[in-house]
């Protein structure tokens, strides 16, 4: 709920995984705010959620963010998202993608995954992203 427990501008990459869908509301956003603080201009936050149509995410109790691949456009730099934020936390969205674990190999073997997950839950497991710190 506070301050990372770091100096300003300290890290080149933060690793992120299985942690902001356990943080809710303005504390996510708090958290998302305190990474980008923590790291080096130029720096890289990996991170990695579940996506929001997998059991993953909405079938275990303590999950209180859903994800999908639009989730940090809020971010971004470019016109359209910029009259929405109101502080300086920017990132460049440099990879998103959606994929599925290595046990669920039967998934893997799904023709137009894509198309098929806008009407089937539980394709994809996880979201990996690759934010770009802007400063």
């Amino acid at each position: 709920k506070g301050k990372l427990p770091f100096k300003n501008n300290t890290f080149e990459e933060i690793l992120c995984i299985n942690i902001l869908e356990h943080v809710g509301g303005a504390n996510r956003m708090k958290l998302i705010d305190e990474m980008w603080r923590v790291s080096k201009r130029d720096g890289i936050i990996f991170i990695k959620v579940p996506y929001c149509w997998s059991n993953g995410a909405i079938g275990h109790i303590e999950h209180k963010s859903l994800y999908d691949l639009g989730s940090f456009n809020y971010y971004i730099c470019d016109d359209l998202y910029s009259g929405l934020k109101a502080n300086k936390t920017r990132f460049e969205i440099i990879n998103k993608k959606r994929k599925v674990m290595l046990n669920a190999k039967i998934r893997k073997l799904l023709p137009f995954k894509n198309i098929l997950a806008m009407f089937l839950i539980n394709i994809y497991d996880h979201l990996y992203f690759e934010l770009k710190v802007v400063k």
